[in-house]
């Protein structure tokens, strides 16, 4: 019974590693992204794909966003460069430029 149950664990586990070692084949460098992430984890909102690194790692930038003129404290967020593993993003999608009147 224990062998049948530690084959059982192990082969979950290589499962599980051998999945989680993939990460998303249609990010590409260079373009921006929005990510929502998994509950417990914070990770910016907007981010641009710098370089892959491979098991769902991606270096990002994230773009300075200021918030718009008007009463109230402005918000200024400036994260720099940083490492992500996508393994950890829910949903990713593409963000596409607003285009119309300011």
């Amino acid at each position: 019974m224990k062998t049948a149950l530690l084959a059982l664990i192990a082969s979950t586990l290589l499962c599980i590693s051998s999945y989680a070692d993939e990460g998303p084949t249609f990010l590409k460098v260079g373009s921006t992204y929005a990510l929502t992430a998994a509950p417990g984890i914070t990770l910016p909102h907007l981010v641009t794909i710098a370089a892959v690194g491979g098991g769902g790692w991606f270096r990002v930038t994230t773009p300075k966003e200021n918030a718009p003129p008007g009463p109230g404290p402005q918000h200024m967020e400036d994260l720099g460069d940083r490492w992500i593993n996508f393994n950890q993003v829910i949903m990713v999608r593409e963000a596409v430029p607003h285009k119309g009147p300011k």
